[in-house]
């Protein structure tokens, strides 16, 4: 029943950031310094528009007379300011000629509730704790149907080695709930820790959630943000013409690829600090208020 009522604040949140996309020929010669101009002089040969998108796991902190406050993790929407590609070099002494340039004009954040509709307002924000806090109106008349995260901030000191916990979020997409043990930083970094929780793309921003003193009494103790991870890279041939040969003992001699493979480290999942959401929270507090 408890694991219940909570479920109810812990949303699913998407981030789309849109681009302008412009190309160039080789024999323009734009580089990183003429860019910025050469698309104001329209020099371009080209221009597409494509969007980028990402999800997580947030949840609804504070709901005050039609004002809801959402607290997530800041790189679910951490996509670039400008994306390039260059001209292959014919050699190493040759400068780097941009043959594309994608801008980012503008990014959504949104969440999946029946009555929070429309653009979350960014309200504060720090890369460096992980953390992010949203606001929106919402149309509902009762204030019941949009409850907010229903148990007390618990304390980082209370986490020890094996301490239990559990973790509610969207991995895949999908609301799941799962346990975990602790390990606490080695390092003495106040800002992180460790859980052996599975975790999967769309856990990020999940709660962290503690039990004091026996059922019902859970404590927010963090947020899950991201898991160990190794990328290597792999010769791969080329997908077109590979079919062509799975059945066949004749030698591929067509295209070959390097392609990146990113391997998960399950079971090491990091995790913000209760105590480092709290700083976060306290230091916005007048600014989140007066927005």
């Amino acid at each position: 029943m408890q694991l219940n009522r909570l479920s109810q604040s812990v949303l699913k949140i998407y981030f789309t950031a849109y681009y302008k996309n412009y190309f160039f020929t080789e024999e323009s010669n734009i580089d990183n310094n003429t860019f910025r101009q050469a698309i104001i002089d329209d020099q371009f040969v080209n221009q597409i528009s494509f969007s980028k998108s990402s999800f997580g796991t947030a949840t609804i902190i504070a709901n005050d007379q039609r004002k809801i406050v959402i607290l997530s993790c800041a790189h679910i929407g951490s996509f670039p300011d400008t994306i390039r590609t260059y001209f292959e070099k014919k050699s190493l002494n040759d400068p780097s000629i941009i043959e594309s340039v994608a801008i980012k004009t503008h990014s959504t954040h949104f969440v999946e509730h029946d009555f929070l509709k429309g653009d979350l307002e960014l309200l504060a924000a720090d890369k460096s704790k992980d953390l992010a806090l949203f606001g929106i109106s919402h149309s509902s008349d009762s204030p019941f149907s949009i409850p907010p995260f229903p148990y007390p901030f618990g304390e980082s000191e209370n986490l020890t080695w094996g301490s239990l916990v559990y973790m509610m979020g969207y991995p895949i997409g999908h609301k799941m709930v799962t346990q975990g043990m602790v390990s606490p930083s080695e390092k003495g970094d106040k800002h992180t820790f460790m859980v052996d929780a599975l975790f999967n793309k769309g856990f990020s921003g999940g709660v962290v959630l503690a039990v004091k003193d026996g059922v019902p009494n859970f404590e927010l103790v963090g947020l899950g943000k991201s898991i160990s991870a190794q990328t290597e890279f792999f010769l791969t041939p080329d997908s077109k013409n590979v079919l062509n040969y799975s059945n066949s003992f004749i030698p591929y001699e067509g295209d070959v690829y390097v392609t990146p493979q990113r391997t998960l480290h399950y079971g090491v999942t990091y995790c913000v600090t209760i105590d480092a959401i709290k700083d976060f929270i306290d230091e916005n507090r007048s600014e989140v208020r007066a927005l």
